[in-house]
């Protein structure tokens, strides 16, 4: 562990009673800090392949208000004990509360979100849920023709029995007359972590990595993200974004991101053409004026006060990781300083006991070994069966 502590990473473990290590969460510095700051949204996934041990890797993303992913935390599982993983990755997070996590249909990870996040909104990716339906139900046809009426309208009892029986248990979590009512801000699929998954792994180049090697990527990958995100940010506080740049606009430039103001504009520019009965649900999913809304404003300049506080960048600030923990250590600090003023009153046997106690902390240490190497879980290496990215709408 002497790498993660180098490397000031935020991380927990657990081992078999034999001392080999079952789990382990890793955070970068870098990523908490945004994780903090961007903390309405996460998307969660498991990649496979990534280590010599063949331990499942959770990715937990997290997105920003430029619309870009970045990693947020990592959790090795031995087993997919997800509920274990999500508690130390909110303790990380400390009092900033997810509005929405989306996972695939996942049990255990749903199970856990749940339970770890009970007042998160667990989303299911619309993409998977496509990958799914087409796998299985595809087989029920004889000719592309048939299947095609069926992707149209969904008539064939078989498959309806399946999609009934497997997912809309579900539907709260991806059908959009249930989903659009939560601010998950324009994300409905988990492909973030599909790419999240590719980048990690070409950073890693290989799949027979230990911890110490896997961990070194990380941190490159991390800090190049990170810095991604502070040259965009630094750059968006200069640049007016040249489409907005209209008196409507005006108390709006400067603050938000260009990806906020251009969703704002595709909003402005539907007010000029035919307009389609309100629904609210762009407000409600994107923290965004609506058409309907910028039309009944109109002549008026759009206020800060419609915008979520997700979009601003000009609150933003995003220094380098030396105070990344130091509400933590702060709050470590107070309990010293209490504890010395408390110590000076103690009777001798008190003092004894608690000089023992601190000693103990100090010098004793878990004997741990590597994880067992597994079989890898995951497709066979001969298939070579390329997903289909026929478009499917819910």
């Amino acid at each position: 562990m002497v790498k993660f502590e180098k490397e000031r990473f935020v991380y927990d473990y657990l081992h078999n009673p034999l001392g080999h290590i079952t789990h382990l969460f890793i955070a970068h510095p870098l990523s908490i800090k945004l994780a903090k700051v961007f903390s309405n949204i996460f998307v969660m996934d498991c990649t496979y392949k990534i280590n010599k041990y063949s331990m499942p890797l959770l990715d937990i993303i997290g997105v920003s208000c430029f619309n870009t992913s970045f990693y947020s935390g990592f959790v090795f599982l031995e087993r997919e004990r997800m509920k274990i993983a999500l508690s130390v990755f909110k303790k990380t997070l400390e009092n900033c509360e997810p509005s929405v996590i989306m996972s695939d249909r996942e049990l255990a990870l749903m199970n856990a979100i749940k339970m770890v996040f009970p007042n998160t909104t667990n989303l299911l990716c619309i993409w998977h849920i496509e990958k799914n339906v087409l796998a299985n139900c595809n087989k029920h046809f004889t000719n592309t023709e048939e299947f095609d009426i069926f992707m149209s309208n969904w008539n064939n009892q078989v498959a309806i029995e399946y999609i009934k029986n497997t997912w809309l248990l579900w539907k709260e979590k991806f059908v959009s007359a249930w989903t659009e009512n939560n601010l998950h801000f324009g994300n409905r699929s988990s492909l973030r972590t599909e790419g999240a998954h590719s980048k990690l792994k070409s950073y890693l180049q290989v799949s027979t990595g230990g911890f110490q090697g896997v961990t070194e990527k990380i941190c490159l990958a991390i800090r190049h993200e990170f810095n991604e995100i502070k040259v965009k940010l630094a750059n968006e506080k200069i640049k007016v974004l040249l489409k907005c740049d209209t008196p409507v606009f005006r108390e709006l430039l400067y603050h938000l991101s260009h990806f906020a103001l251009k969703e704002i504009h595709i909003q402005y520019e539907k007010i000029y053409g035919t307009m389609v009965p309100c629904t609210g649900h762009f407000m409600a999913t994107m923290g965004l004026p609506f058409a309907h809304k910028i039309q009944h404003l109109l002549g008026m300049k759009l206020s800060l006060n419609l915008i979520h506080p997700y979009w601003r960048i000009d609150t933003l600030r995003l220094n380098s990781e030396d105070d990344s923990h130091n509400d933590g250590v702060n709050k470590f600090d107070e309990l010293l300083t209490e504890l010395s003023s408390r110590y000076q009153m103690w009777p001798l046997s008190k003092k004894e006991f608690v000089t023992s106690m601190i000693n103990k902390l100090l010098t004793e240490s878990d004997t741990l070994f590597e994880p067992m190497i597994r079989r890898p879980k995951g497709r066979p290496p001969k298939s070579k069966k390329k997903k289909s990215m026929r478009p499917f709408k819910i």
